[in-house]
């Protein structure tokens, strides 16, 4: 978890205009930020940490950089919200695309509880030679529960 406060620690420093991004999730910092924080979430909870722990960093998080404590609340609410994390990939690559939509189409709210059972369905497909149908699966979910795409 301090990873996650680290990288937002150094957006906010070296790109301050992007810390004060009026967009729900700036490209490309959000998206960056999205994965880096699926993959330290889902370690997190591997380990056994708590929904609650993860959230006392939501803050601190967020007095740096409004937007990326959002993602990070939001992100933390879906991992801990089903029996057992996502795949990494499937999740990270989901997230990715929920910022760039919710960059190009503000208005839009993906809902995860729509996208789970899809999600789960895109874990099913064989990525041991090529992650391209896994990412492109997780993607398409992402643009369907939005309503603008797929």
């Amino acid at each position: 978890m301090n990873k996650i406060l680290l990288i937002v620690t150094l957006f906010a420093l070296l790109f301050p205009a992007i810390s004060q991004a009026q967009s729900k999730c700036p490209l490309p910092e959000g998206m960056r930020a999205s994965v880096d924080m699926v993959k330290e979430i889902i370690e997190a909870r591997h380990n056994g940490q708590t929904k609650e722990e993860l959230e006392t960093h939501v803050p601190l998080v967020a007095a740096q950089i409004p937007w990326a404590g959002v993602i990070m609340q939001s992100i933390v609410d879906e991992i801990y919200s089903t029996p057992e994390p996502l795949n990494v990939d499937v999740h990270a690559m989901y997230r990715m695309e929920v910022c760039f939509i919710l960059d190009q189409h503000p208005e839009t709210s993906p809902i995860f509880e729509q996208a789970y059972p899809q999600l789960k369905e895109c874990e099913s497909l064989d990525s041991t030679t090529d992650k391209k149908p896994l990412i492109m699966c997780s993607m398409d979910v992402a643009q369907e529960v939005s309503g603008v795409g797929a």
